[in-house]
């Protein structure tokens, strides 16, 4: 039976993994994990499983870049009691919640995806790195229907957090 739930598993990942390569920006297999350039807050980190071209283009500021098939690696430098966003393009890329299952599975549990992503971010006018000139930031953003579930995070709740966080620290 375990060999059955084995292979439904595999299956099942590589038609979900499939599938993400149709969406544009979100393709996450082009580039390993790109090492932090600051030192990110332990207790609260926010990363990007957008390609590495894309994340560069424009970012959440504050945010660091692993590649959606290096999160299980990756998480072996975090700790368990973190809070950890997952974010990738828009509400249209599937990465951030493919992601946050993902560490969820591995044991984490402060975990959720903002399904908004850089888009959503950019065009609320708040901080990011890169030049962020890429058409899909400038797509109308529609707002997700079911963003009130508990392992989503609102835009304006990943503000506050990353004003807490990182923008506002002396």
């Amino acid at each position: 039976m375990s060999i059955t739930v084995s292979l439904k598993n595999i299956f099942s990942l590589s038609l979900v993994l499939g599938l993400l390569a149709l969406l544009p920006g979100c393709w996450p297999f082009s580039s390993s994990e790109k090492k932090a350039e600051f030192a990110y807050d332990e207790r609260f980190v926010v990363i990007s499983v957008n390609d590495k071209d894309v994340h560069a283009d424009c970012s959440i500021k504050g945010s660091i870049n692993v590649a959606l098939s290096d999160i299980e690696s990756f998480s072996k430098k975090l700790k368990k009691d973190a809070e950890i966003v997952i974010y990738c393009t828009n509400y249209m890329c599937s990465a951030s919640g493919l992601a946050a299952k993902q560490l969820k599975a591995l044991g984490f549990e402060k975990v959720r995806a903002y399904e908004g992503g850089s888009a959503e971010w950019f065009q609320a006018g708040y901080p990011v790195e890169g030049s962020c000139k890429m058409p899909y930031l400038k797509q109308k953003m529609t707002h997700h229907e079911g963003a009130q579930q508990r392992d989503i995070i609102e835009v304006t709740e990943l503000k506050r957090k990353m004003d807490e966080f990182y923008y506002t620290k002396k």
